[in-house]
């Protein structure tokens, strides 16, 4: 019976389950390893796990969380040496029962968009390492939430990180052994550039079990999750406009109403001045323990930033 944990993650405990592969398409990986670069994505960023996980008699994997005993196994079982996740001559097969019944655990992003294939290990059959990863991004821009997912050759291990996240990639991978790539936002700069990091963890298999060699950054693994109701008022996102180019876009003085959130992002209407200025949503992203503009007006489409799109209603 397999448990993942984060024997190297401190207090933010990182559930991880790890992709060794070779032969990938990848971006330049460290000496000696063959590497999958996968696409950078948009999300909110991970969480935290208590270290060892949570372990249930059955059921199924729960992402960066709870663990089924023998992980996910493919119906009727494949031949020794094959990986239950194989298919069409590849190790990992997206399509495969295994790795399609990983990904419905997973249900909606925050965004409200599915999660969807954008990449993955490319080993062809019979050359397969231990583990496998693939990954799922919801949304098409860069900053879009995604998750890792990993395999072994019995099954479904679970997530790199418990929430889905933002800028996380696949860089190298050996036998046993993945690194993943994290990058996360600073400041006002743009989405598709994102200046924290970047910070590679190293997730190794070893009997069994998995661990990374440092601890993610939290910036990452902490992000803003709000739980009920909206945790910020129009007060403070006024004050979070100041000085952006989106307050130019605004007419003088700023006024906010109607603040609304979800999963780490918020936005508010603009004052209409008295009826001489036609009302605006604006849209605001939680990110490096900040609240920060992203965009203002009259029928923006929140999607297009990654952003639950009934904040934008």
């Amino acid at each position: 019976m397999r448990k993942i944990f984060g024997a190297a993650v401190v207090a933010i405990g990182v559930v991880a389950a790890v992709a060794g592969c070779q032969g990938d398409t990848a971006s330049p990986a460290p000496p000696g390893a063959s590497g999958t670069q996968a696409s950078s994505g948009s999300q909110q960023p991970g969480a935290t796990q208590q270290p060892g996980g949570t372990q249930q008699p059955g059921g199924t994997q729960q992402p960066g969380g709870t663990q089924q005993p023998g992980g996910t196994q493919q119906p009727g079982g494949n031949s020794p040496g094959v990986p239950a996740t194989a298919g069409g001559g590849k190790c990992l097969d997206p399509a495969s029962p295994v790795v399609t019944a990983a990904v419905a655990t997973l249900g909606r992003a925050g965004n409200e968009a599915p999660f969807l294939p954008d990449g993955a290990s490319a080993n062809a059959l019979p050359d397969c390492p231990q583990l496998l990863w693939a990954r799922y991004t919801a949304g098409g821009s860069a900053s879009s939430p995604s998750h890792i997912l990993f395999f072994d050759h019995t099954g479904y291990l679970g997530t790199a990180t418990q929430r889905e996240t933002s800028y996380a990639s696949v860089t190298g991978s050996t036998d046993t052994a993945v690194q993943v790539q994290y990058r996360w936002l600073v400041g006002d700069e743009p989405f598709c550039c994102p200046q924290g990091g970047p910070v590679t963890v190293t997730f190794t298999l070893d009997g069994g079990a998995v661990t990374p060699d440092r601890s993610i950054p939290s910036e990452v693994t902490d992000p803003f999750q709000p739980a009920t109701g909206c945790p910020v008022d129009t007060a403070t996102l006024v004050t979070a406009l100041s000085g952006t180019e989106v307050e130019t876009r605004l007419a003088k003085p700023v006024e906010l109403e109607d603040a609304k959130c979800a999963n780490g992002w918020a936005s508010a209407r603009s004052g209409s001045h008295g009826g001489t200025t036609q009302p605006a949503r604006v849209l605001f992203q939680y990110t490096a323990r900040a609240w920060r503009p992203v965009d203002v007006g009259s029928a923006l489409r929140c999607a297009e930033f990654g952003a639950p799109e009934q904040l934008c209603g």
